[in-house]
């Protein structure tokens, strides 16, 4: 995995939590929701809906150069989303997203459905997003 697709999921992460944060306070329920939705599309695989060729995208599907002596770099991007998810003062929450891994995602290639409206949910936060 290059250093800038690196960069790049963790400016999600970083996205993903920042925006639980600001809207916690408000509206708890529904940002934790997101934010598990969120975290589940960055570390597992899905099918893009309201498409004629199936397309599936994901941890795999967008990595599937990686080998297994390369594992490493997914090993680093499931310590960052543990030092992350430290701050967040809700443990059931932190136990929720603690569950949740890159190299699981990729190695079992876990599916996860989301509607076309979560998926536009979920990746609205990311569009400004520095890489």
């Amino acid at each position: 995995m290059t250093s800038s697709k690196l960069d790049k999921y963790k400016g999600r992460i970083d996205s993903s939590l920042a925006a639980y944060l600001k809207k916690e306070k408000y509206a708890e329920q529904k940002a934790r929701k997101l934010l598990i939705k969120r975290v589940k599309f960055l570390t597992s695989n899905t099918r893009l809906v309201n498409n004629k060729k199936n397309v599936r995208s994901g941890i795999y599907f967008s990595n599937s150069l990686i080998t297994q002596s390369s594992l490493s770099d997914l090993d680093a991007l499931d310590a960052y989303l543990q030092s992350k998810i430290s701050v967040i003062s809700n443990p059931r929450l932190q136990n929720k997203l603690s569950s949740l891994s890159y190299k699981t995602g990729f190695r079992e290639k876990v599916f996860v459905k989301f509607s076309a409206n979560e998926l536009t949910e979920i990746v609205e936060v990311w569009k400004y997003a520095s890489p």
